[in-house]
């Protein structure tokens, strides 16, 4: 998309811009490195225990993370139409994960727990939260772009 971003005819395409189009394009790859990132987490070794005691959440908001790639590949637009939704969304989910994982440390639960552990754990989080923050990047210029004039057949 890079590459074609430079060829396009940008005169029949009002109000979109080789700029947009570049930034699109970053936000993209931005995606990309965080997938990547979040596969590298996903392979470490993570202490059962954290994983157990934070599954529902973590599913959770794969899930809503899964819900809107399924959008962006339908309709970039209107997934884009939801960005503050998403945004409070993922937002919340975070408070919620970050309460359970003070709540948990505080029973004393975790006390067997490595400091590598520890850091796999938040490095998966990290990833996480990564892909979350480059999908809403995302979604806040896909939603500028006039995607039906983008679809057209133009000889």
């Amino acid at each position: 998309m890079g590459a074609l971003g430079r060829r396009i005819d940008y005169r029949a395409l009002p109000g979109d811009t080789p700029e947009k189009v570049q930034a699109l394009v970053a936000q993209l790859q931005a995606i990309a490195y965080r997938i990547d990132e979040l596969l590298e987490a996903r392979e470490l070794p993570h202490a059962e225990v954290l994983v157990q005691e934070f599954r529902d959440e973590l599913r959770a908001w794969r899930e809503v993370v899964q819900e809107q790639v399924r959008l962006w590949a339908e309709d970039p637009a209107e997934a884009g139409a939801t960005v503050a939704d998403l945004e409070s969304r993922l937002a919340a989910r975070l408070e919620r994960l970050d309460a359970r994982i003070e709540a948990t440390y505080r029973k004393g639960e975790t006390a067997e727990l490595s400091e590598r552990d520890y850091e796999n754990f938040f490095r998966y989080l990290g990833g996480l939260r990564g892909l979350s923050d480059a999908g809403i990047g995302f979604l806040r210029i896909a939603r500028t772009v006039d995607w039906p004039r983008w679809r057209e057949a133009r000889f």
